[in-house]
């Protein structure tokens, strides 16, 4: 099997199981479904790529379950980071949010930024950890199989 078949599958099964908790959050409904279905495609082609690149050391031989692991850790925190500028740029045009009437060179936005950012790059950093580890064992089941 191709390693970019291989990423193709990884995304599409990340996409799948995400959306299905998604799906399953009642308070997720009109414009924040949109808006998660959005990251969640974004997320989705990161998998795609990574997914691709790991399955294409695994044919080589290259790649470990730590590698694996560490390379979701930190993709995972990258992602998480993204979505925490994202946020920030939202909430400083929306009135009525944490950052509202903040400069944005404050040291109120300072720490809401220090405390989030680590809040999500660690939350990301932890989540893509476990991915790279199912998806470790998902790919070599896959390699072997086809």
């Amino acid at each position: 099997m191709s390693p970019r078949i291989v990423g193709l599958i990884d995304g599409v099964v990340f996409l799948g199981f995400w959306s299905l908790i998604g799906l399953a959050q009642p308070s997720l409904q009109g414009e924040a479904l949109l808006i998660v279905w959005v990251l969640l495609l974004i997320a989705s082609v990161l998998v795609w790529w990574r997914g691709s690149v790991i399955a294409s050391l695994f044919v080589e031989d290259r790649t470990s379950l730590v590698g694996h692991v560490l390379d979701g850790v930190k993709w995972g925190a990258l992602t998480g980071l993204g979505i925490l500028i994202w946020g920030v740029s939202s909430q400083v045009l929306a009135a009525g949010g944490p950052l509202d009437n903040a400069s944005f060179f404050s040291v109120e936005t300072a720490i809401y930024l220090l405390f989030m950012g680590a809040y999500l790059s660690a939350t990301g950093a932890v989540v893509g950890g476990v991915h790279g580890a199912v998806f470790f064992y998902f790919n070599r089941w896959l390699l072997r199989r086809g």
